[in-house]
């Protein structure tokens, strides 16, 4: 396979998405304009929802409100949306050159390759499109030869600020795809890697309160506080640390390879190893022979060597 050629066929899934997706926030702000014709809050939300810097929250409160007034269900509203969207022809040719791209490109490279087949894919959470914006952006896994690298890489590691004039030791798309997009998305689908969200949830909330905005008895803090997105976003960098920890070590065995150290807790006191929560499917061991071979490395990873790691 051109790994080459992949990124690329990567790069323009992602560009037809983005454009479709702004064809969609158009036609959105168009069918709630022509439902909402009658409303005395049209004009509030138009200007709202042009000015870049608005509240969305406070958009789609008003909206909400607009549409409570005039008896409109949002049951409706996503029925006159996917109306409008079938009905634009730009949307659905876009929409058919989207599914097509990666049914045909994306998916049929991610198949012939272990470290979606055996891992990825079994982790809840990750779709084809966010697995293959992850192996393109990793490229080769060899060239991270310890976690922390990695972590460092993708912006949840040793990082440092953002000066200007001083370049970032970290990436800005990998940050972006990790906690941006991959990270919501394992809250949402309840990936396998959530237990490690709520369990540094719970810790903060009772060790740090003030960054959910609650009091120490637990209760919602009034007045002036952290914003309890605090509280989110760390909860949410820990769980994607842990991926990515786990993620790392499934790459070198996906290659035939013994991962070059030995990953440690994140969270568990005097480094001792943590079990993994997600591991690397070894079946069709010969499968990872071959892959191995090409890649001029000698295969060194075996279960028994898994076993006594643990």
């Amino acid at each position: 396979m051109d790994f080459k050629k992949f990124k690329q066929n990567v790069r323009n899934i992602k560009a037809i998405q983005k454009t479709r997706i702004q064809i969609g926030n158009g036609i959105f702000g168009t069918t709630i304009e022509q439902l909402l014709v009658t409303s005395t809050h049209l004009q509030e939300i138009t200007m709202l929802r042009r000015d870049k810097k608005a509240d969305k929250k406070k958009t789609a409160r008003l909206i909400k409100k607009a549409l409570e007034e005039l008896g409109i269900t949002k049951a409706q509203l996503d029925i006159a949306f996917k109306d409008a969207k079938k009905d634009d022809p730009f949307y659905s040719d876009l929409f058919k050159m989207e599914m097509n791209g990666i049914k045909k490109y994306l998916q049929s490279d991610l198949d012939r390759m272990p470290i979606y087949t055996r891992f990825l894919k079994n982790i809840k959470g990750t779709g084809t499109i966010t697995s293959a914006q992850l192996i393109a952006i990793v490229g080769d896994i060899e060239r991270f030869k310890m976690p922390s690298s990695l972590l460092e890489y993708f912006g949840v590691g040793d990082v440092r600020k953002l000066q200007h004039g001083v370049q970032a030791n970290w990436n800005p798309k990998a940050k972006s795809l990790l906690l941006g997009v991959m990270g919501d998305n394992f809250l949402k689908q309840h990936s396998q890697y959530r237990v490690e969200y709520d369990r540094r949830a719970n810790f903060t909330k009772r060790t740090k309160p003030e960054i959910w905005h609650l009091n120490p008895d637990g209760t919602k803090a009034t007045g002036k506080n952290m914003h309890p997105k605090h509280g989110y976003r760390d909860a949410i960098r820990v769980m994607m640390k842990r991926f990515l920890v786990e993620f790392w070590v499934a790459s070198y065995e996906a290659k035939g390879l013994n991962p070059p150290t030995q990953p440690y807790a994140l969270t568990l006191p005097n480094h001792h190893l943590d079990p993994q929560i997600v591991a690397f499917s070894h079946d069709e061991l010969k499968t990872h022979v071959n892959v191995a071979s090409q890649t001029n490395h000698e295969p060194q990873y075996s279960i028994v060597n898994k076993q006594k790691r643990r």
